[in-house]
């Protein structure tokens, strides 16, 4: 068994595609997932399975939330290695406010040409690195003050999900603590 954490994208929010988190981890447990947690609303699930690629994982959690609640939410599942990683990879290690750096986990590495792309926009209040399947978005004066986001997923055109700091580093507390059990 190994221990991998689930993210989902585009639930809960705004009153569509509504799951509860309670629910949400009774449908893990249904699967035959062990030691799952929710975190936050947004859609987090940390899970021990047994040995599975991240791919074949989201498509079954996938194909299980349709069945259950209707739709099929995008998924982005990591194992605590591929997590410990985003973590130590951090291109801003002196950042001041946890919420005000984000990693947007991608589905794939984006391309050369979408990468440079991007790196030709004009940015406003912000700074961004991208390490593999990973950008870290750094904004100072708050995401709300930076047009990166809007940019981020229509240029590299690539699927992905945010998460702030916050809820990275205490994704792997939970993930630390179900690989205990």
């Amino acid at each position: 068994m190994r221990t991998f954490i689930a993210l989902f994208r585009g639930i809960n929010v705004g009153g569509i595609n509504i799951i509860k988190m309670a629910e949400l981890k009774a449908l893990f447990g249904e699967l035959g997932f062990t030691s799952s947690q929710t975190y936050v609303q947004s859609g987090n699930v940390v899970f021990r399975a047994p040995e599975a690629g991240n791919d074949s994982l989201a498509m079954t959690i996938g194909e299980a939330v349709k069945a259950r609640f209707g739709f099929a939410p995008h998924i982005i599942v990591r194992d605590t290695a591929e997590w410990s990683e985003i973590i130590v990879a951090n291109p801003f290690p002196d950042f001041n406010l946890p919420k005000n750096l984000h990693a947007y986990i991608l589905d794939t590495e984006p391309g050369a040409a979408s990468i440079d792309e991007l790196a030709g926009k004009e940015r406003v209040a912000g700074e961004y690195a991208i390490k593999g399947r990973v950008l870290y978005l750094y904004t100072p004066e708050g995401l709300l003050k930076s047009n990166l986001p809007a940019l981020l997923e229509r240029t590299l055109r690539v699927p992905m999900t945010a998460r702030n700091w916050n809820t990275v580093l205490a994704l792997q507390s939970l993930a630390a603590a179900a690989a205990e059990n």
